[in-house]
């Protein structure tokens, strides 16, 4: 099952022998009649085949692997997810089915191993079928038998890695040395605000490109009319698909975090390290502020403060009245302008801003136009919504329904390999470009909404990660634009391998997220990247030693 989630699987795989039933049919012919022989081997299987269903999610949603270390941390963020998505009576209901579900199929793969242990002859033929697959495991074709097992091995001594990993990124504090730095003398007002899933997919996919390219060739003008020097870059995520509060993280400590279970052990002891925020605050006075239009209080979910930000902005603190729409609920059209003219004129000295958007989220069903002012947003979301699904966007106590619109999905790898209609992916396509555009578009107007200051800004718009399902494997780089009132801020994002303007360099490589830190370090003190601590990688950490 995992490889129909990537690009280079072949219809002959889908009649290879699987190793493990081949062996658990042996065992059901050799252990013969014995008491519960049959209901043990069933439910052996369906184990398997549960694992290898989330191994196959886990290929489809965030083109990686998932480790059992990190699922045990992730349980609880899957549980808010599907609050967020169905409400609690619909979420008991798909448990119960699910629990009716396992025990259906373990009651089947009972019944058929029974046939097994009624008749010994069926032992020889079983025995002949496990000795075939191994014969066939050891060729190079597609028919040869595939085993479970050793990649469930691998996945056991990944986690054991990621577990040796984390505790190397908490031994030493690597970013201490700049809390050492004399203050801060030049001190620009920083912004990084963060356009959801914005990923390279864009520059890869040649359809997308056709619509990215131009958007920026569009922007640029007027944001070079406004004063902006501009330089565009890749960065590299850490995660893809979704989990954007790693990827945070991974940006705000300067430390690659890509698992869950890295960061839930990380994040007690975010105190004790320097990252961004705390480092800008002390050593230059900075004042912090953040704003995630989609963060509020659920049940298993608590809104939390890791970075001690001294000024928040959650989505009850924005009093937006419209339709709620897409995931996010509250467009950034909206937020970024209550944050730009509500709540950042009231915050003194140099302000380090960080925003996380929410409309290129998916599904990407519904996109509102750009309203002419922000406040007017409310009116022109409801005319976007009008007509999609009138029941949805109702009046609800499940801000997230929205999700229920559609649950297709949308890879063009999967959709080229089962000749789907052609208008499912190439539309999800579109639909995403378009959140994409209209989130873009929002944050780089609402930069003329900024407050007036006389010590100069720098910007950095980036993504997150790549959007879920649509890139291929392996694919983790996000584009990120630089934008600064003064070029010499540019300069370590320049030494970096940026290239001046808002295009990124399609043949540039990619830095780490993680030395997104270090460069801004580098850009406020006017140092070349080279003489602040670099993004650390936790596997060059623990191949290094003590």
């Amino acid at each position: 099952m995992p490889r129909m989630g990537t690009a280079d699987w072949q219809w002959l795989d889908v009649l290879a022998l699987s190793g493990e039933w081949c062996v658990l049919v042996a065992l059901a012919g050799a252990l013969g009649r014995r008491r519960g022989v049959g209901p043990a081997l069933g439910c052996a299987w369906v184990g398997l085949l549960l694992l290898e269903s989330v191994r196959l999610a886990g290929w489809l949603l965030t083109a990686a692997d998932p480790q059992l270390y990190d699922l045990a941390f992730l349980a609880r963020h899957l549980w808010v997810l599907m609050m967020d998505l169905w409400g609690p009576l619909q979420v008991a209901a798909s448990l119960l089915a699910l629990v009716l579900g396992v025990a259906g199929l373990c009651g089947l793969a009972s019944w058929r191993l029974e046939d097994v242990v009624a008749d010994r002859r069926t032992a020889r033929v079983a025995g002949v079928l496990t000795a075939a697959c191994v014969g066939f495991g050891l060729l190079p074709w597609h028919i040869g038998a595939h085993w479970v097992s050793p990649a469930w091995v691998a996945n056991l001594v990944e986690s054991r890695r990621t577990w040796q990993l984390t505790q190397a990124s908490v031994a030493v504090d690597h970013y201490a040395p700049l809390m050492d730095v004399e203050a801060l003398q030049h001190r620009p007002d920083i912004g990084l605000y963060v356009v959801e899933s914005y990923g390279r997919v864009l520059d890869t996919t040649p359809s997308l490109n056709a619509s990215w390219r131009p958007l920026l060739d569009e922007l640029s003008p007027g944001l070079i009319e406004q004063g902006w020097h501009m330089a565009s870059g890749w960065a590299t995520a850490p995660v893809s698909g979704g989990r954007s509060w790693i990827s945070d993280a991974t940006v705000m400590l300067g430390i690659s975090i890509r698992h869950q279970s890295t960061w839930s052990h990380i994040q007690p002891k975010v105190g004790t390290l320097t990252h961004l925020p705390g480092w800008l605050a002390a050593s230059g006075g900075y004042e912090t502020v953040v704003c995630r239009p989609k963060d509020r209080v659920r049940l298993g979910l608590a809104l939390r403060n890791d970075f001690d930000w001294q000024h928040t902005v959650f989505a009850d603190d924005i009093p937006y009245d419209g339709p709620l729409v897409g995931w996010g609920g509250i467009p950034d059209q909206y937020s970024l302008g209550h944050l730009h003219t509500q709540v950042l004129p009231a915050v003194q000295g140099p302000r380090l801003v960080f925003f996380h958007g929410v409309s290129a989220h998916g599904p990407w069903d519904v996109v509102p136009e750009l309203a002419h002012d922000w406040r007017a947003v409310g009116e022109v979301a409801l005319q976007a919504v009008q007509g999609v699904d009138a029941v949805v966007y109702e009046e609800s106590e499940n801000p997230d329904a929205v999700l229920k619109v559609q649950a297709r999905r949308y890879s063009p790898t999967l959709g080229d390999r089962f000749k789907l209609p052609g208008r499912m992916f190439p539309e999800k396509r579109r639909e995403y470009m378009n959140a994409v555009d209209y989130s873009l578009r929002a944050t780089m107007a609402s930069l003329s909404l900024l407050p007036e200051t006389p010590r100069g800004r720098l910007v950095v718009v980036y993504g997150d990660h790549q959007p879920p399902i649509l890139p291929r494997k392996g694919e983790y780089d996000v584009p990120v634009h630089v934008l600064a009132s003064d070029p010499r801020l540019l300069d370590a994002f320049l030494d970096a391998g940026f290239v001046a303007g808002l295009h990124p360099d399609a043949e540039s490589e990619a830095m780490p997220l993680e030395a997104l830190f270090p460069t801004l370090a580098a850009a406020v003190l006017g140092r070349p990247a080279t003489e602040v601590p670099g993004g650390v990688s936790l596997a060059d950490l623990l191949e290094a030693g003590p």
